[in-house]
Parts: structure tokens; C-alpha cells; sequence
């Protein structure tokens, strides 16, 4: 037979399975809620930051996609956190009463804005990383349009150069040669002229694409 002593109905648990006094679990309360309200501040802090950095970005002091990427990053990171410090925040108020439930909530509220104003500035941030991604690609095409034309440029006057130098011998040329030579003259100096032609259109392209971009 078990002599075991069991606890009989009214009768006190043992000190380690007895629940905190009252004012001991509301000391532990109030120190988790000035903790929560500690780290939401913290959030709000580097929510303000972020903010001021991305602004800059979007300046053009610090257009790097690496820098909009960690800020994008960052950002969510903060609107996670303060979903969760508010939905800690609105357990406990649920859990009290009075003047402490009523601040318990605003503090959820504040945190619920704080979490829509990061949601907000990320979808701003998504917004100049694509405006980031089209400006980079126009000025990709006008280096790439810039270079093209340099080089027509150069082969507009090697053409040039092979059309005076066949001229220049069939000149002197009293052969059979001097009719070929005329014609790869005028074969080259058409090709001269293409490229010269398709030289000045890419420079003006070039142009155009240089003043259509904006500094973001």
C-alpha cells in the first residue's frame, strides 16, 4: 500500500509549485510591459534612422542597390517587431484592468502605427529600387550607345583612309588594276560615309538618353 502522503483539498502545495503573490506577478508584469515599451522605442528609433538614410538614398547621396537592399531589409525586420510587441502588449491588457489595461493598449496602438509606417516605407523603398533598376539600365545604353559610336567613328576614318589610298593608286596606275582600284575606292568611301552617318545618330542618341537621365 502506498504510504505516500497525498495533498487533501485546501491543503498548501509545496513552496515550488505555488503560483507568485499577486504584487510579485505584477511586479514581473510592469518590469516585461517597461521592457516591451524599452524595445519599442528602440524600433522607433531605428525606424527614424532607416527613414533618414533612405531619404538620403533617394537624394542621390547614397544610390547604391546594396544600401536599399539592407535598408528593405531592416525595415521588415521592424515591422515584425513591432507586431509582436503589440500583440504582447494587447495580451496583457486583456489580462488587466484600469488605467494600466488603458496604457498597455496605447502602447499596442503605437506600436501597431509604428509597424504600418515600416510597411509603408518599404513599399517606398521597393519603389526607388526599381526606379534605381531603370536608371541603371538607361545609363548601361548610353555608355553602350557612346562606345558604339567611337567606334564607327574609327571606322569611318580607317575607310576613309583605305578609299585614299586606292584612289591615290589607281592615280598612278595606268594597268588593268586602276579600274579595280577605283571601284574599291568608291566601295570604301560609301562605307566611310555609313559609318560616319551611323556614328552621328548613335552620338545623338547617346545625348538624348544622357539628358532623359535624372539623378535619383
Amino acid at each position: 500500500m502506498d504510504s505516500t502522503p497525498k495533498h487533501r483539498r485546501g491543503q498548501a502545495a509545496p513552496a515550488g509549485l505555488r503560483a507568485p503573490p499577486a504584487d510579485e506577478r505584477q511586479a514581473l508584469a510592469d518590469e516585461r510591459e517597461m521592457h516591451l515599451d524599452e524595445l519599442a522605442q528602440q524600433v522607433g528609433v531605428q525606424a527614424v534612422s532607416q527613414v533618414g538614410q533612405s531619404d538620403r538614398v533617394a537624394r542621390g547621396e547614397e544610390a547604391f542597390p546594396a544600401t536599399l537592399r539592407v535598408t528593405m531589409t531592416l525595415m521588415m525586420a521592424i515591422a515584425r517587431t513591432e507586431r509582436d510587441i503589440a500583440e504582447t502588449l494587447q495580451g496583457m491588457a486583456a489580462h488587466s484592468a484600469g488605467e494600466r489595461a488603458a496604457r498597455r493598449r496605447k502602447l499596442a496602438a503605437d506600436a501597431v502605427q509604428g509597424a504600418h509606417e515600416a510597411d509603408k516605407h518599404c513599399e517606398q523603398l521597393q519603389q526607388l529600387a526599381e526606379q534605381w533598376s531603370e536608371h541603371a539600365s538607361v545609363v548601361t545604353l548610353h555608355h553602350l550607345l557612346a562606345r558604339a559610336a567611337s567606334v564607327l567613328t574609327e571606322l569611318a576614318r580607317t575607310e576613309q583612309d583605305i578609299a585614299d589610298t586606292f584612289t591615290s593608286l589607281a592615280r598612278h596606275d595606268s594597268s588593268p588594276l586602276a579600274a579595280q582600284r577605283r571601284q574599291l575606292a568608291t566601295a570604301a568611301a560609301a562605307d566611310a560615309q555609313y559609318a560616319r552617318n551611323r556614328a552621328r545618330d548613335l552620338h545623338q542618341l547617346a545625348r538624348t538618353s544622357a539628358a532623359c537621365t535624372q539623378p535619383l
